[in-house]
């Protein structure tokens, strides 16, 4: 009883903050997924830059009322 006591408290007190991050572990993207996501990047940045202007708008139109 006190062997498995002291295994389990032992485990009990690891810190496991690096092993359980929630993070997924790094590896080397391919070629086509380095494309995809530098794509996938550049649309939403394009996104945003519409939607600053869009909202730039929307208040120089609430301020000349």
């Amino acid at each position: 009883m006190e062997a498995a006591y002291c295994i389990t408290v032992v485990a009990g007190l690891q810190n496991t903050r690096r092993t359980n991050s929630g993070r997924s572990i790094e590896q080397e993207l391919s070629f086509e997924e380095k494309i995809a996501r530098l794509a996938k990047y550049q649309l939403l940045q394009a996104e945003n830059e519409l939607l600053k202007k869009v909202d730039l708008l929307e208040r120089q139109i609430l301020k000349k009322k």
